[in-house]
């Protein structure tokens, strides 16, 4: 099934792509589904559908925070407006899985809704196709309908991610995973409702691309 993932720009000379979609992207290709990656522009969101509508996708994933969640609600429904229901429009990141039941993006033209991990519960919406999903003839771990709140969270074995490196596009910034989760549960984080115990990517891959942003002289790392 065609999609298309999007992430919004954070600075000029930055990865373009968010850690997020490309590791799902990776993950979904992998396993022989077509998907294609826009970068966002916050300060123009038409542009941004143009973006997204020249893949002429079936399902749109977008990734929510707190910084980004207006620009993606907003994005949602310029795209219901211009292509009304052709296109499934899925949302997971921190505001998704943490939103409660009657939260605003709740309540917004989102189709899907996916909490946790992304990389499987995409790639189950995307090779069982997600009108069942929508018509509740179908159920996948962590994803909710706007009528079917699922608590569930996803989450995938990371020993089954493909590295996402090497990157096909020219930055001197470049965001790597090493661990997910997190081991500390403090009162003012959101990670320990995520429900999710704290996980350690394989370290073989990490020496590989350690090796390979060495060698490529990355000029700033986010870890």
């Amino acid at each position: 099934m065609k999609a298309v993932l999007g992430s919004f720009a954070v600075k000029e000379g930055h990865c373009p792509y968010s850690l997020g979609i490309q590791s799902i992207a990776s993950y979904c290709k992998e396993r022989g589904e077509e998907v294609g990656m826009v970068s966002l522009d916050s300060n123009d969101l038409e542009g941004s559908v143009d973006e997204i509508t020249s893949f002429n996708p079936q399902v749109v994933g977008l990734s929510a925070n707190y910084v980004t969640q207006s620009n993606v609600m907003r994005l949602a429904e310029m795209i219901k407006q211009r292509t009304g229901n052709e296109m499934v429009v899925v949302v997971g990141g921190p505001s998704a899985t943490y939103s409660l039941k009657d939260s605003q993006i709740r309540d917004s033209e989102i189709d899907l809704f996916v909490r946790g991990d992304g990389e499987m519960a995409f790639c189950d919406i995307l090779e069982r196709g997600p009108l069942p999903i929508l018509n509740g003839k179908s159920k996948v771990l962590g994803v909710s309908t706007k009528q079917d709140f699922n608590e569930e969270v996803a989450s995938v074995n990371l020993n089954s991610l493909p590295s996402v490196f090497p990157i096909s596009f020219q930055t001197n910034h470049v965001y790597w995973e090493t661990v997910r989760g997190c081991a500390f549960s403090c009162i003012y984080c959101a990670h320990p409702g995520q429900s999710s115990q704290f996980r350690e990517i394989p370290l073989e891959r990490i020496s590989m691309e350690v090796e390979y942003l060495r060698d490529k002289e990355f000029r700033a790392i986010y870890i």
